[in-house]
């Protein structure tokens, strides 16, 4: 990694050769300026959360959803603070509880089936060559047809 540009705030050094953290976390190296000066904005509010705080404005919360809703072109936008809490409200949103079950590639990051699990439905692992997804899509359909 030496020689390889980093962000003016973060600076990298292994623990020891075998150790490549903080390196297999790539969004650390986009941490600019301006990102420290938001966040400390909010902590110097004293406001850093919803719905409560000591200030009368709109939440940061709020104006994102506000400008990103615009940008799609969409009455409603929703930020959440982790993707775990995105996947959960999405499949909510679908009526995915218990009884149901949810197919997905064997390769996946845990909150993937965590928020499956967490709606009472049932994650169930697929293969994931491509070429296999529609079959055992179909296999799956049949079973419950």
């Amino acid at each position: 990694m030496s020689g390889e540009k980093s962000s003016k705030m973060y600076r990298p050094t292994p623990v020891d050769s075998g150790a490549l953290l903080p390196y297999e976390w790539p969004s650390s190296y986009f941490i600019e300026e301006e990102e420290v000066e938001v966040v400390t904005e909010v902590l110097r509010r004293r406001s850093p959360f919803r719905y409560y705080g000591h200030t009368k404005e709109k939440s940061y919360s709020d104006r994102l959803e506000k400008a990103y809703g615009e940008r799609l072109r969409r009455k409603h936008a929703l930020v959440v603070n982790s993707g775990t809490a995105a996947l959960s409200i999405a499949l909510k949103a679908m009526d995915i509880g218990p009884g149901d079950e949810v197919l997905m590639p064997g390769y996946f990051w845990i909150s993937c089936p965590t928020s499956v699990v967490l709606t009472g439905a049932v994650p169930t692992l697929t293969e994931a060559i491509c070429d296999r997804v529609i079959e055992e899509f179909q296999k799956a359909a049949k079973k419950y047809m």
